[in-house]
């Protein structure tokens, strides 16, 4: 039997650390994962109320009894657009003052504006939490306190909005002897608020 020789050792020692070298490369993994970063910074916008509706019951005769009168047409959306990015929430008040006659004198005391419902609606593309009415009904006293018609709780309303009411959902009701001959005309006032 042939007997090594230690130069036959050192190839053979040579062979198997190159070997080794070998196998090692040919099942080692590299890891290829990595991250970075997607940036963009916005500047806050504002709370705007960008449209509200005029009423107009058109022209009637003077009854000897309590009237409520229908809208002649239909009205205008409601619009909102909460550009903040704050996500805080608001709430959209409105009032209805007295209602005053062409001579300026007050007329149609304690008469009531109706309003049944009203739906809302995105605009836009807007997929934030929608805001919702105050209540299933309203009725504005003229000269009376405001009324909250919609709200958006905290972390909703954030993008555009509309809301619209139905000509069939609004009256004006008018009680006997307030009517005063010609226009008679009363302001409503809407509050668009920076809380829930």
């Amino acid at each position: 039997m042939r007997t090594l020789r230690t130069k036959d050792f050192r190839f053979l020692v040579i062979g198997i650390i190159l070997l080794a070298l070998l196998l090692s490369k040919t099942t080692q993994h590299v890891n290829a994962e990595s991250t970075t970063n997607a940036l963009i910074e916005f500047s806050p916008g504002a709370l705007s109320l960008e449209s509200v509706p005029d009423f107009n019951f058109g022209t009637n005769a003077i009854e000897a009894s309590t009237q409520t009168y229908d809208l002649e047409s239909d009205i205008a959306p409601i619009q909102i657009h909460d550009l903040r990015g704050s996500h805080e929430g608001w709430h959209l008040k409105v009032s209805l003052s007295e209602f005053k006659d062409e001579q300026e004198e007050t007329s149609l005391q304690g008469a009531t504006l109706d309003i049944a419902a009203a739906s809302v609606e995105a605009l836009y593309d807007t997929v934030a939490t929608a805001p919702t009415l105050s209540d299933e009904s309203f009725q504005l006293i003229a000269g009376g306190a405001d009324v909250k018609l919609f709200q958006a709780a905290l972390s909703s309303g954030s993008g555009a909005w509309q809301m619209s009411f139905e000509k069939a959902d609004i009256s004006l009701s008018v009680i006997t002897g307030t009517a005063s001959s010609g226009s008679n005309t009363a302001t409503l006032a809407w509050s668009l608020e920076n809380t829930p």
